[in-house]
């Protein structure tokens, strides 16, 4: 049933509430929601929502660098069960929501669907920066929460990255069964992470040698179970094109990719592409 917004009179003072008073009476029993816009950059632990006396629904991030949030204070008490929470980048720093960080009270950490990483939220600004380094172009990253009032935690319910963010090259993610593979760049080393679905991406040259069966890459999480999917390899030791397989193993955070047959890499140029996706813990 709507509420009719008009003026009230309290019968014992005689005296009119006036509009911005029912304004604001009204606002909280129709649950309207709040938002709060913060530009604060690194790490933040216990984040407050609350402004003016109410506490945020949708937190507007637009934080100029990285903002890694390791805690939110929880409800005001008593505590409100179901308490939801929206939080948006919407800045020119992705955001990095931080899983059981021990940074922030007990009460106010964040559950997340991912635990063996931060859940990003990248932007919609070119040359966006990431906590683990490299940029991204286009996006718009979301996660929602709902504060879980018997295990006083902020448990996502929903979540989202946006577009893919780049990897800041490394060369220790790139290793081999025996032997070396020397990877000097990459074209791409980019993920998307929605939830637990992890969605990566690789196009990689370098010199092997040591004949080695697999080239392994470290990826940015870890994945649950075992994963196969098909890639290409381009002109290894010179030859022509030709495409190959990789997979993850459970409890693993990496990729290992083979030659058809588990024939050995030759030794000289070599270069590996594909598109993984896995759910990751």
């Amino acid at each position: 049933m709507s509420i009719t917004r008009t003026t009230a009179t309290d019968g014992a003072a005689g005296t009119d509430w006036n509009n911005a008073f029912l304004q604001s009476v009204y606002d909280q029993i129709d649950g309207r929601w709040t938002r709060q816009t913060v530009s604060s950059t690194g790490t933040q632990n216990n984040l407050s929502i609350t402004s003016a006396s109410l506490e945020a629904d949708v937190l507007h991030c637009t934080n100029a660098t990285v903002l890694s949030i390791t805690g939110i204070i929880a409800p005001a008490s008593p505590v409100k069960p179901g308490k939801r929470l929206w939080i948006v980048a919407a800045g020119a720093g992705v955001v990095e929501l931080s899983h059981q960080n021990a940074s922030s009270t007990a009460a106010n950490r964040l559950a997340n669907f991912t635990t063996t990483g931060v859940s990003p939220g990248a932007t919609g600004i070119a040359g966006v920066t990431c906590l683990a380094g490299g940029t991204t172009a286009i996006a718009g990253g979301a996660a929602c929460y709902v504060y879980d009032d018997v295990n006083s935690r902020w448990r996502m319910v929903a979540h989202d990255q946006g577009s893919f963010l780049t990897r800041t090259f490394a060369a220790g993610n790139y290793t081999a069964s025996t032997g070396t593979w020397t990877v000097a760049s990459a074209t791409r080393d980019a993920f998307k992470l929605t939830g637990r679905e992890l969605h990566y991406k690789f196009d990689t040259s370098g010199t092997t040698s040591g004949t080695p069966t697999q080239v392994r890459i470290t990826l940015p999480f870890t994945a649950t179970a075992v994963d196969d999917m098909s890639y290409y390899i381009a002109n290894t030791g010179g030859a022509a094109s030709e495409t190959g397989f990789g997979f993850t193993a459970a409890a693993s955070a990496t990729l290992a990719l083979q030659r058809n047959a588990a024939a050995a890499f030759a030794a000289g140029t070599v270069s590996v592409g594909g598109t993984l996706i896995c759910e990751v813990t």
